[in-house]
């Protein structure tokens, strides 16, 4: 026949030729020549590419047959396809798998069926890809109407598959319900839109093996009936059931393949407290579980695998319950599948021979060719993925107690990418999130106010997974009455709102109570329902009637109350924390107790002992007082605490430069972060003020004058602009007081008096108020008639126009300063004239013109014309003037300089007392000022059971430096009255004084001459001439009616020594002196002085008359010396002529 020529070009075609399922590898043809070519072959052609999947495989989760038995659950297989398409699949392709007959793909009743399309990561030209996950909205799988063993996936998402790269395709089947010996091929197709084909390949499928009972307990026993899902949770009760339908027998072995990402072994690998679980019904208490194997399992980390090897002899029976548990711990999340499967299998030794069964899902390679008995997988629980990192908590500085506004931070990682967040706090209630406000600082969160109020929070953000997200809330409510804060945390995406509700959409993750561990304690309030800072004068308004009504001030101490009441209890142990600083506790005081009650029945009494709260003082370290509880302080009960403290310094209120709050914190010990209870330091900041350095100063101060006052002030760093002087009492203001205001005051006018009627006067200052030190300031203000018994002055420094006290000082005051040596002296003998004298001192000097102001007591009807008005130290006087029957006036016709002055004028007591019995002298000048006073001296008491007088002093000499005999007593004007009629009037002694530089010159008793034989001495001692400027007479009268003085005068005379000069007060003294005071007389300021005659002097070569014989002293020296009285009256006589030629004798 024909022949193929050389070198000649040739078409061969072959009909009836059918394309392999896949293309295959290496894709070549070649053209071989039969003998007669001498062998001729052609080169390799490379063979068309068939439109086919390539490096495809088949990986299912389980390979045991379906379960057939009525009730069972049908066991969901998921089917990795691994492919690489040789067409690129566009929006709108389909993939198309059919299945083996036997198989089905799971599916709802509307043909939607699960679908996950990855693909995976690749490299290119250097550059690693990280692959491509489709979402599952952008992927449509559909069972076949009709026929399960079909799906198609349609591609939503403009994304294409392409070629040349690894894709992932998870289908979930239901597996033949009958056994295989064989694996029977799946088929995988690609379509284009419009159902063009594109590349189509069959895959090697897998065995179907018998099916074991494998099944899991994994109860909550916190929620009976629910399962542990949550994300890394201990699965505390989580046991393994196990039943095989075929005989263990030794060779064989079990292999359990555990989900990534559970943990079940320890650091080293092995299983975490096997334990073997029994039917404890069956058992008997105490019994100890023992297992069916003699074996315990090994764990392997890193396969995630638990494996029993079957060393028992004889074999465990058929369908014998296995049950055992292990420590598990969740993973973080819900794994894709295939992942999220477990598997049991039960193996067979190995035969030695290859076995061609498919791929099995993480099946080792050492197990591929055993033999499987059976097996069984279930998909495992859906783990609801827990935040991680989660730490809620209050923002510090800011406020902590129960119910205040404040802001908290909350923090975590995510498991999972998410759109917002929902925050709601579980416990305690009420908080309120209606007015937060999120952080300012972090734009790109919204808080979703359609959802947020009441004890919720939604806040989108982005939610990145394995990133900490942090949310920052502002201005919430706290919740009620503190406690553990348990928190709830959920993170949503797809959330929206709908006809004005809120959809969440989908949660990704969650962290349920968060509690202990994550969240914060809420401190408890500390409510104070009463605060008070008093000091010294506080405490005692009736003894500081000015300074108590003022505020308490800077840098002084000072006592604080509180009662106050916790909503969370304080322990036994637990501290009380008090502080506000700059103020410096000290420990001098300190109470706790219960507060007192509002009310008490009539049969009630309060018993503060009762009340104490028991305690201990820590410390007082860095301002703060701390205090240990020895008894707990019970919830929502009011206690009162009071303890004592240093107020800060002006300084120290400046450095702080906010308002200065206490704070009350209980703190448990030990320390944690947060007080038990707080008040977040909310109180009222107490006022305190300024203490400013005070004088006042006066050159003198009379009594009711009208005085200059210099006023030296400090203040301290706030500048006020009005000061209010307040005087002491009975002190006064005129309606221009200002003399001098220096450089910083206008004016002074009085100002409201005190509530205790001290007088005030405002001073006005420049317009920028006063600083530093104010000098050249002086104010007039009229004297009291005498010293209050308060002589503090004080001031305060206000803000005229908010009335606010800056600051108040005090000054020890001025002195009133009574005229000097004032005396008066009368016998205060009702209806009988008698004299007055007055003494005094005075350190002014008064221009002729001034006059003296006398002030009686009432009906005293005083005398001074003529020779009722005595001069005895007085410049020249332009006579006396009466102004009623208590007042009169001298004037002065000379000018009287500063020294010792004495007068007298004359006055006829009252029958009585009067109610008034005081005396006031008063010098003014020319002016009408009052230049010196003596106010409201007190009276003498009037006798009015005596009626004496004085009788006239009489002297025989009155020449310097020589000795004269004086005579001077009084007149009896009636007897005295006798011990009936008047106990308290009677007359025991007589002092006589003289005036000051006269001496006596008695040396014996006969010395001293007693001109009336009718006065009775005492038997022995009668005279003491002990003391040179005095005489004591001792009477001895009060025994009887005819023991008293009877009508008439009585008269002493005895020699003087009159000295040179004469005293400026030229005045004797005749006393009568009292019994009933055991000491007697020796001054006649003395109590038992009762009556007291003043007598002027005479002057320097005076006249006067001649003197008497004298009468003896007495009965008894009368008869002693009768024999001798004419030598006596010629010695007197003798003595007289040896004084001078001016002697007269009468």
């Amino acid at each position: 026949g024909a022949k193929l020529a050389a070198s000649s070009l040739y078409v061969v075609r072959i009909g009836n030729f059918t394309n392999p399922l896949k293309t295959p590898s290496p894709n070549q043809w070649n053209i071989e020549l039969s003998a007669g070519f001498d062998g001729e072959a052609s080169e390799p052609i490379e063979g068309m590419p068939l439109w086919a999947f390539t490096q495809t495989s088949l990986t299912p989760v389980a390979t045991a047959r379906d379960q057939t038995l009525a009730g069972e659950v049908r066991t969901r297989n998921p089917l990795r396809f691994v492919f690489r398409p040789y067409n690129n699949i566009p929006q709108e392709g389909e993939l198309r798998a059919a299945a083996p007959s036997g198989f089905q793909f799971a599916h709802l009743a509307s043909r939607e069926c699960d679908v996950q399309l990855r693909e995976l990561p690749y490299v290119e030209l250097g550059v690693n890809y990280p692959g491509y996950e489709w979402p599952t909205d952008m992927l449509v799988c559909l069972a076949d109407e009709g026929d399960s063993s079909k799906v198609s996936v349609r591609l939503r998402d403009t994304r294409p598959v392409q070629k040349g790269l690894e894709y992932e395709l998870i289908l979930i089947a239901y597996n033949a319900r009958v056994e295989s010996t064989e694996a029977a091929d799946w088929v995988l197709q690609s379509y284009l839109p419009g159902n063009l084909p594109l590349d189509e390949s069959r895959i090697f499928g897998f065995v179907v093996n018998n099916v074991m009972e494998f099944k899991y307990v994994n109860s909550d026993p916190s929620n009976p009936g629910e399962e542990v899902r949550n994300g890394k949770a201990l699965l505390p009760e989580f046991n393994l059931r196990l039943q095989f339908p075929d005989v263990l027998t030794a060779g064989d072995k079990i292999v359990i393949i555990v989900p990534e990402d559970f943990i079940f072994t320890d650091f080293a690998g092995s299983c975490v407290n096997f334990r073997w679980v029994c039917d404890e019904t069956l058992m008997v208490a105490g019994e100890e579980c023992i297992g069916p194997l003699s074996m315990p399992p090994i764990c392997n980390k890193t396969l995630q695998t638990i494996t029993f090897l079957i060393n028992d002899f004889p074999p465990i029976p058929q369908e014998t319950l296995i049950s055992f548990g292990l420590d598990f711990i969740n993973p973080a999340r819900t794994m894709d599948l295939p992942e999220n499967s477990w598997r049991c299998t039960h193996y067979g030794p190995s035969t030695g021979t290859i076995l061609n069964r498919g791929l099995r899902y993480r099946e080792e390679s050492v197990d591929a060719n055993l033999p499987i008995y059976s097996s069984k997988a279930f998909t495992s629980w859906d783990i609801i993925p827990q935040m991680e990192n989660v730490l809620v908590d209050i923002i510090r500085p800011g406020n902590l107690a129960a119910g205040s506004i404040s802001a908290i931070e909350i923090q975590f990682k995510a498991v999972n990418d998410a759109e917002d967040i929902a925050i709601q706090f579980v416990a305690p209630d009420n908080f309120e999130f209606g007015g937060a406000k999120l952080d300012p600082a972090v734009p790109e969160q919204e808080l979703l106010i359609p959802d947020s109020g009441g004890g919720l929070a939604r806040v989108r953000t982005v939610v990145t997974a394995g990133l900490v997200t942090k949310i920052v809330l502002r201005n919430v409510r706290l919740g009620a009455e503190g406690g553990q804060t348990v928190v709830k945390l959920t993170s949503w995406t797809g959330g929206m709102l709908q006809n004005g509700v809120w959809n969440p959409g989908e949660k990704k993750d969650e962290r349920l109570n968060c509690g202990t561990m994550c969240s914060f304690t809420l401190p408890g309030l500390v409510d104070i329902s009463y605060e008070k800072l008093q000091n010294q004068y506080h405490q005692n308004p009736d003894l500081y009637p000015v300074q108590s009504r003022w505020e308490a001030q800077m840098g002084r101490p000072a006592q604080i109350q509180f009662l106050f009441a916790c909503t969370q209890a304080v322990k036994i142990g637990h501290e009380l924390w008090i502080h506000g600083k700059p103020y410096q506790p000290t420990m001098q005081l300190f109470t706790l107790a219960e507060a007192p009650p509002l009310s008490l029945a009539d049969d009630e009494a309060d018993d503060p002992a009762s009340r104490a709260v028991q305690y201990r003082i820590k410390d007082v370290l860095d301002k703060t007082l701390k205090i240990i509880a020895d008894q707990p302080l019970a919830a929502y009960t009011i206690y009162q605490v009071v303890f004592s403290v240093i107020a800060p310094t002006a300084q120290e209120v400046e450095e702080k430069g906010e308002p200065i709050t206490w704070s009350l914190e209980t703190w448990a010990y030990p320390y944690g972060e947060l007080p038990t209870n707080t008040n977040d330091g909310e109180t009222r900041e107490f006022p305190i003020v300024e203490e400013y350095s005070f004088q006042v100063l006066s050159a003198r101060a009379p009594p009711i004058a009208e005085v200059e006052v210099a006023l030296a002030l400090t203040v301290g760093i706030q500048k006020p602009t009005t000061l209010i002087v307040v005087a002491p009492l009975l002190f006064n203001f005129s309606s221009d007081c200002l003399v001098s205001g220096g450089s910083q005051i206008l004016s002074c006018s009085p100002s409201t008096p005190m509530p205790d009627g001290r007088k005030t006067a405002a001073l006005a200052t420049v317009d920028q108020g006063i600083s530093g030190s104010l000098q050249g300031v002086i104010i007039k203000v009229q004297t009291p008639a005498m010293a209050p018994l308060s002589k503090a002055w004080f001031i305060e420094g206000r803000n005229i126009f908010t009335d606010a006290q800056y600051g108040w000082g005090e000054a020890e005051g001025i002195e009133i300063e009574q005229m000097a040596e004032i005396a008066v002296t009368y016998p205060g003998i009702p209806a009988v004239l008698a004299r007055m004298v007055w003494r005094f001192k005075t350190q002014v000097l008064i221009e002729s013109g001034g006059w003296l102001h006398m002030e009686l007591p009432e009906d005293f009807n005083p005398q001074c014309s003529g020779t009722y008005l005595e001069p005895i130290a007085l410049p020249a006087t332009g006579g006396c003037r009466i102004l009623d029957s208590q007042t009169l006036v001298i004037y002065l016709n000379a000018t009287m300089v500063p020294g010792e002055y004495a007068f007298g004028i004359h006055v006829t007591p009252p029958t009585f007392a009067p109610l008034r019995n005081e005396l006031t002298l008063i010098l003014y000048d020319r002016h009408g000022n009052v230049r010196d006073a003596a106010v409201d001296l007190p009276g003498l008491d009037i006798q009015d059971k005596l009626k004496i007088q004085e009788s006239h002093l009489q002297w025989t000499s009155s020449k310097p430096l020589r000795s004269s005999v004086v005579t001077l007593g009084f007149e009896a004007v009636e007897p005295l009255p006798d011990l009936v009629v008047a106990p308290v009037q009677q007359i025991s002694e007589i002092l006589i004084t003289f005036p000051v530089g006269f001496t006596h010159l008695i040396d014996e008793e006969h010395d001293f001459t007693v001109l009336n034989e009718d006065m009775p001495f005492k038997e022995y001692g009668w005279l003491d001439f002990m003391q040179k400027d005095r005489l004591r007479v001792m009477l001895n009268l009060n025994q009887s009616a005819w023991m008293t003085l009877k009508t008439g005068v009585y008269q002493f005379r005895f020699p003087v020594l009159i000295p040179s000069p004469l005293p400026i007060f030229n005045v004797w003294y005749v006393a009568l002196c009292s019994p009933n005071y055991p000491e007697g007389c020796n001054r006649i300021t003395d109590p038992a002085v009762m009556v007291v005659f003043p007598i002027p002097g005479f002057k320097l070569n005076q006249e006067y008359g001649t003197l008497g014989v004298g009468i003896a002293a007495s009965a008894a020296h009368r008869r002693a010396q009768a024999f001798c009285n004419w030598s006596l009256g010629l010695g007197l006589l003798l003595v007289a002529l040896s004084s001078g030629p001016s002697l007269s004798l009468r």
